[in-house]
This record gives structure tokens, sequence and C-alpha cells, in this order.
């Protein structure tokens, strides 16, 4: 059955819409609304990486006379860390060659392994250095580096003479 409504009122006329049913049954359902979506999550922060190489802070070595046993310390690096221990006696540019820091240069002309030691939890390291009495009054540069995943961190120069 099609029914459809209309009105006459003076010299106007209004027409409805048509609408189709059909009796004994139920209405037609009117479409279902698309149901709201749920709001879309944060995304999940990417996991960390290990943090850069901080600046590592070289300490002169402690006491630095001769005919004692010497600390060189570094502060300031990742707990865990390797770190390299430099010397020279002269100034200039020493290239590193390999690892992470491979083409960065130390503050050191022909550069000397001095030791490497490891970050301890607090970020420090230590070598304990033998000095001859040889060296009594010897200009030295000291210098250290680590390198953390990408990152290469590069201490300050130390240049100290000897006692």
């Amino acid at each position: 059955v099609h029914l459809q409504a209309h009105t006459e009122t003076g010299s106007s006329c209004g027409i409805s819409n048509r609408v189709t049913q059909t009796f004994g049954s139920s209405p037609s359902p009117s479409p279902t609304p698309a149901p709201t979506p749920a709001p879309t999550p944060a995304p999940t922060p990417a996991p960390t990486s290990a943090p850069p190489a901080s600046d590592p802070v070289l300490t002169a070595l402690n006491p630095g006379t001769v005919g004692s046993t010497s600390t060189l310390t570094v502060t300031g690096v990742p707990a865990g860390e390797t770190i390299r221990f430099k010397y020279s006696f002269n100034t200039g540019v020493g290239t590193i060659s390999g690892g992470v820091c491979n083409g960065q240069t130390l503050g050191l002309n022909n550069q000397k392994n001095l030791g490497t030691a490891t970050a301890d939890g607090a970020g420090t390291a230590s070598i304990n250095v033998s000095i001859s009495s040889s060296v009594k009054g010897v200009t030295v540069h000291l210098q250290a580096y680590t390198e953390t995943g990408s990152s290469c961190g590069i201490s300050n120069r130390i240049t100290q003479t000897i006692q």
C-alpha cells in the first residue's frame, strides 16, 4: 500500500513524502547508523635506546708525582662503557681509527694508549698509572674517549707537568 497525504489551504497545496508500507508486517527498519568508532589510542612510545655518550670529563693524574702510582679518572660517562685513555707529549690533532669514533679527533699529536677501564654505576672510570722518575718535569697531555651505541664521547684534554 502506498500512502501519500496532501493538504489544501486556500490557494496553496502541500504534498507530503510518499511512504510505502505493507500492512500486517512491521515497518521496515530505519537504516542503522554506523557505530561510533572507538577513539584511537595514543601511540606507544618507541623503546628508548642507550643514552648517547655524554661529555666525559677527565681529571689530572693524582698525585702526578714521580715514583708513585697516580690515578687518572673520567666522570660523566654511561655505566658499563669502556673508556680509552690516551696520552702524548705533544698537542695537535690525532685521529681515532676504528669503532664509532672513527675519524673523530683528539687534541693529541702522535697519541699513545695509556689503558682502558669500564665505567661504574655512577659513570666513573679510573686507571692507575705508574710514573717513572725519568719523567720528572716533563709535560704530558692526556685525553679519553668512549663509544656508546652510535655516539662518540670525547673528553677534555688535560696538560700536566709531572712533579
